[in-house]
């Protein structure tokens, strides 16, 4: 008598959650629908989505380079834009350009704008070296091929996107493809934002 076993192999059925369990984890029971399946069909069914799943994203290491991309372009963006905003008020006055410091949390006060402006010039030193390590773990994923997915990668993705969709994405409610979709559009938004800064960067 042949046993009915149902299970996950493909991207548009499969919980985000159920999918990251199996990838930083090795937790394949999720993949179940119905019956009980042996080892070899749930490896069989996990070799079949994470195809499905580099298929439709490049590779589950692309989920770390996205994630890791983003975020030092997001440094980037904010040491940038306070960089700016310390030479304008260096040689003028700007409403938009006092509120861009106080808004990241540096303590800037009219009276004493230039030694305040000092400090924070010294204090952004830390977001380079925040940049530095990450380009480094950046560079690791490209030469380490057998690099396992971690939860760090997905939570780090995952911060982004919330920030990117001014909406926090649940991953027991969201199908992966649908989170590969809305990857696809942050990478696009992100490779637009980086070609803009090296633009300005090199003016």
């Amino acid at each position: 008598m042949i046993k009915l076993v149902l299970l996950i192999n493909q991207c548009d059925e499969c919980k985000l959650s159920t999918f990251i369990d199996c990838a930083c984890d090795g937790k394949l029971r999720g993949l179940i629908k119905f019956g009980i399946p042996t080892k070899k069909q749930l490896q069989k069914a996990w070799q079949d989505l994470s195809d499905d799943y580099t298929s439709k994203s490049g590779s589950i290491k692309g989920t770390r380079y996205i994630s890791i991309l983003a975020e030092i372009l997001e440094l980037k963006a904010k040491h940038d834009a306070i960089k700016l905003s310390i030479f304008v008020l260096t040689n003028q006055n700007s409403d938009i350009a006092f509120n861009c410091i106080s808004n990241f949390g540096y303590t800037v006060r009219p009276e004493f704008l230039m030694d305040d402006l000092e400090k924070v010039n010294k204090q952004i030193g830390s977001i380079l070296l925040e940049i530095k390590l990450l380009e480094k773990e950046l560079s690791e994923i490209k030469i380490d091929k057998g690099k396992a997915v971690t939860r760090q990668d997905f939570n780090r993705i995952l911060a982004q996107l919330w920030k990117y969709q001014g909406s926090r994405i649940d991953p027991k409610k969201i199908y992966v493809t649908e989170f590969l979709a809305i990857c696809d559009e942050f990478a696009k938004e992100q490779a637009v934002i980086k070609e803009h800064l090296e633009t300005l960067k090199n003016k």
